[in-house]
């Protein structure tokens, strides 16, 4: 086999995807960039300061066409037999990064409070990394 046969087109995709998503970002939200390094610039160690409220949309937006991105991903490597292993955690990414923006959504709403997003978002990490792990774990056992 030559080096070449071992490459996954779909990592390639996904960067250009990524490249496109963050061009729209910036597209409508022309501030994101200074907002974040004000951000970064507030930072203090030891300190927690929540993500202002410009940055959020970004994030949301960032979040679902990540998410969008992996489940079409899970998708493309399952129908064209790509990498069909790297489907799984492609599809439970996906699903994280789409849940993820809607608690954010949420919480730039005041539906749910900062505590409560963490939490959500903690739940919900664990919970699809134990699906994708016992769904891993059977896939590869069959296979």
């Amino acid at each position: 086999m030559s080096k070449h046969e071992n490459r996954d087109p779909i990592n390639l995709l996904g960067f250009g995807v990524f490249i496109i998503i963050v061009s729209l970002i910036i597209i409508n939200f022309p501030n994101v960039f200074n907002d974040l390094f004000s951000w970064f610039r507030s930072l203090e160690f030891g300190k927690i300061i929540i993500i202002p409220n410009s940055l959020i949309w970004p994030l949301i937006w960032l979040l679902i066409g990540g998410g969008v991105w992996n489940l079409a991903s899970c998708g493309i490597r399952l129908l064209t037999n790509i990498n069909k292993r790297k489907s799984i955690s492609d599809g439970f990414r996906g699903l994280f990064f789409l849940v993820s923006s809607f608690f954010l959504r949420e919480y730039s709403y005041n539906l749910i409070s900062f505590t409560s997003l963490l939490s959500s978002l903690l739940i919900s990490l664990g919970t699809l990394i134990v699906l994708s792990s016992i769904l891993s774990y059977k896939y590869l056992k069959h296979n």
